[in-house]
Order: C-alpha cells, then sequence, then structure tokens
C-alpha cells in the first residue's frame, strides 16, 4: 500500500494473496498475469487496463475495500482473457463495484464473472468463445456480445442501451436471462442469430425502445417472465426469420399510453397471457392461449 499513481508499463505477475492498495490509481499497459494457488490476488484501488490482463492457473482477483466501491475499466486497447478458473472476480467490503468494458473480454471455457456486488457496463465486446460465460451480477450493455455459438447467463438486471446480440455464424448461441430486462434503445439494437431465453415470472422487464430491435438470421425471443412494452418497436432484418414466443407463463403487457409493434417477418406466438390496453401493432400472431384486448 502506498500513496500516489501506480503505473506498470512492462511485464507484470500479480500473484495471489498479494495485495495492491492504498490511494491513487493503478495503470496497466503491459501483459499482466494472474494466477492463483489457492489465494486471491486483491485490488484495493481502482485499477485501468490498457494492455493484456490474463487470469491463469486458477487465478482470481478480489475487490475489497472497507467502505464506498473500486471501479475496473477495461480501456479500448485493453484485452482481458479468462481461462482455467471457475470465479475469477469476486468482492467483499464496500458496496456499487464496478468493471467498465471499453475494449475486449475473452471467456474461454466457462466461468462465472462476481457476484451481485459488481455491476458490469459494456462499450466494448465480450467474446463467449467456449463454455458458459455467467454473469452474477447487473449488465448495462451498449457494445457486443458476442457467444460465438456457445452460451452465456445473467443472473442480475439487464439493461440494453444499443448494441448488438450475436449468437454466432453459423450455431445460434443461448443467452438466459432470470433477472429484470430493460430495453432502453437509446441506440439501435440487434439480435442476430440468437435465442435468448427470459424467465422469472416475479421479475417484470420493461421495453421502452426509442430506436428499433432488429431481429435478424433466425433470432429467437422467449419469454417466461413479465414483459412490459412501453414503447417498442421490432423489426426484422436480413436472413432467417426471427420470431418473439411468450412461451406458457409467460405475460407481454402494452400498457395504456404504451405501443408496441412487432413489423412484417416476424411471427409474435403467444402461449402465455397477452393483455393490451395501449397500442398493439402485429404483422403474424400465432395464439394459443389468452388474449386480453382492452384497448
Amino acid at each position: 500500500a502506498g500513496t500516489g499513481n501506480l503505473v506498470m508499463s512492462g511485464a507484470f505477475n500479480w500473484l495471489d494473496g498479494a495485495d495492491i492498495g492504498g490511494s491513487g490509481t493503478l495503470t496497466t499497459n503491459g501483459v499482466t498475469t494472474i494466477s492463483s494457488a489457492g489465494d486471491l490476488s486483491v485490488m484495493q484501488k481502482p485499477w485501468i487496463n490498457n494492455g493484456t490482463t490474463n487470469f491463469v492457473s486458477n487465478g482470481r482477483l478480489g475487490y475489497y475495500t472497507a467502505v464506498g466501491s473500486l471501479t475496473w475499466t477495461n480501456s479500448n486497447t485493453g484485452v482481458i482473457n479468462f481461462q482455467g478458473t471457475s470465479v475469477p472476480i469476486s468482492t467483499w467490503g464496500g458496496s456499487g463495484h464496478q468493471f467498465i468494458n471499453q475494449g475486449t473480454l475473452n471467456s474461454v471455457g466457462g466461468q462465472t464473472f462476481g457476484d451481485a456486488g459488481i455491476t458490469i457496463t459494456n462499450f466494448g465486446a465480450i467474446d463467449v468463445n467456449s463454455g458458459t460465460l455467467t454473469l452474477n451480477s447487473g449488465v448495462i450493455n451498449s457494445g457486443a456480445l458476442n457467444l460465438n455459438g456457445n452460451s452465456m447467463t445473467i443472473n442480475g438486471a439487464t439493461t440494453l442501451n444499443g448494441g448488438t446480440l450475436n449468437g454466432g455464424a453459423t450455431t445460434a448461441g443461448t443467452l438466459a436471462m432470470t433477472g429484470a430486462l430493460t430495453i432502453n434503445g437509446l441506440a439501435p439494437i440487434v439480435f442476430d442469430n440468437i435465442i435468448i431465453n427470459k424467465s422469472n415470472s416475479t421479475t417484470q422487464g420493461v421495453l421502452a425502445a426509442n430506436a428499433p430491435v432488429t431481429l435478424q438470421n433466425g433470432a429467437v425471443l422467449n419469454n417466461t417472465g413479465v414483459i412490459t412494452l412501453n414503447n417498442a418497436t421490432f423489426t426484422q432484418g436480413v436472413g432467417a426469420a426471427s420470431s418473439i414466443n411468450n412461451n406458457l407463463g409467460g405475460t407481454l403487457i402494452v400498457p395504456a399510453g404504451g405501443s408496441a409493434v412487432f413489423g412484417a417477418g416476424l411471427v409474435l406466438s403467444n402461449a402465455g397471457t397477452l393483455i393490451q390496453t395501449g397500442n398493439l401493432v402485429v404483422g403474424t400472431l400465432v395464439n394459443a392461449a389468452t388474449l386480453d384486448f382492452t384497448g
């Protein structure tokens, strides 16, 4: 521990049990290697990664502060590689911790990223190259989530402000969301060759898209939770037809004053409950359950 900023310009081996604390900011510009024989490498000050950080040999990083919060920023030149560990990031102490990705995060082999104490904000790319990447905290996305035919699970609240959710070039990847889903649509959003499963009937999602949500190349959005469509426009993009399925146990609500538009080429299938008091425009509707039209 010490005062002032710490800049690592060359190779940096951060071994387990080593704490980096004090005031100021840690900045890494070269190759950082985090490895572990059982203990954690402990981050007690904000960290900006401009280089490449590799988690190897079950390397683990812990956010620690007695009070307040810490932020780890992967800059637009930064690359983080997760491999060989099941839980590379965790927290204890403090609250409101942040991971901000402006560069690239690669996951190989399947990991669980952190706990509910870290909010993940993605402006860059998160690539799942094999296995399942599980994110236990809230995710705010304006960048790219690239599944490459693999899978991702988000157990916290998900907010989509823009960006692309890519399932894969050939095989569709699967994104499971168990928390609330909010689509703000501050910029266009594309679902490309991906299967999205929105579950948890006790958690209500809100879609208030100011820009269209485009589904293309056979993308599928499955709902078994509750989603309110305040201002949502879904369009069919390139490639195979895409679909939105309100499955058994799912509820889609278009409230008074709300609007939901499902464009030509998209299929809306309802096997749950569809409640409409606002404006609803559907090109193709396949219904096998409850329609409540009061608007």
